[in-house]
């Protein structure tokens, strides 16, 4: 039994170590000057410099990176406009998926999941079509809204699970008091799911924030762009210390999701805790 725990034990800590490498590299060569980014150097080095964060603020400064600042509002923009109305969309949809029962309700649970096995190239093409028909190309809406899209099925699995969690009887007990279903949602569900819908809120938050392929594919305009595709842009400029510069922005655009998830991983941890169980 102790050789089972020991050999779990191992098996946890070495896939942590292979997850969190890539970022604690990162980090490491955003401090190296540009002649230690490759090989064993850059990770046996004792040598660190601020010059790659240096010249981040340079070609801010210069603008040899086009409107860094637009880029970091529309990121938020987005994440923030995305991650509130899958928010609303999960705690409704989850409610429905767990307190009714209605023909094709498993149909549609199992869908929810489904949806999240589909890779985001294959739906690139309809996605595209159906902007370019609906006007909604290069446009702040169309970017919120195919980040709603993309996280409101895995809210709403989420959601569901972690309502069932939840003793029906206080539904009931609200609805002898008068409660319509929404007052029931507001004031019984909402609080006691809250651990719920922040969990499902971080995962919303952290794919929105990263997302690159649907900001490059969707909009032109650089008034429109977000920070992962300036990330992309800074590989195209003529410095010789361009790797350096990418690292010390992939840093600094990471540090939002960062504290925000260290801010609500109290809540994230029990609400993925609970959704796993009742799920």
């Amino acid at each position: 039994m102790r050789l089972k725990k020991a050999a779990i034990q191992l098996l946890v800590t070495l896939v942590t170590l292979v997850l969190i490498f890539p970022v604690v590299y990162m980090i490491i060569l955003s401090f190296r000057p540009p002649s230690l980014l490759y090989g064993l150097t850059s990770l046996l080095s004792t040598e660190l410099t601020t010059e790659n964060y240096s010249n981040i603020f340079y070609m801010i400064r210069t603008g040899a990176v086009a409107a860094p600042l637009v880029k970091l509002r529309n990121s938020v923009v987005y994440t923030l406009g995305s991650t509130l109305i899958v928010s609303i969309i999960g705690i409704l949809a989850g409610y429905v998926l767990a307190r009714h029962k209605f023909p094709g309700n498993k149909l549609v649970n199992m869908s929810l999941l489904v949806c999240q096995l589909l890779p985001e190239t294959q739906t690139i093409i309809p996605v595209y079509y159906l902007f370019l028909k609906a006007n909604l190309l290069d446009t702040a809406l169309g970017v919120i809204l195919v980040f709603t899209a993309g996280g409101a099925a895995l809210n709403a699995w989420l959601m569901a699970s972690y309502i069932r969690s939840i003793p029906i009887d206080l539904d009931e007990a609200a609805f002898m008091d008068g409660c319509s279903e929404f007052g029931v949602i507001y004031r019984i569900i909402l609080p006691l799911a809250a651990p719920g819908m922040v969990a499902a809120s971080v995962l919303t938050f952290i794919g929105s924030w990263g997302d690159f392929l649907w900001v490059l594919t969707l909009t032109s305009s650089e008034e429109l762009k977000t920070l992962p595709v300036l990330i992309v842009q800074i590989l195209q400029q003529p410095y010789q210390q361009t790797w350096g510069a990418l690292f010390a922005l992939s840093v600094i655009s990471t540090i939002p999701v960062v504290v925000f998830f260290l801010i609500l991983q109290k809540y994230l941890i029990r609400g993925l805790t609970a959704g796993a169980l009742t799920g």
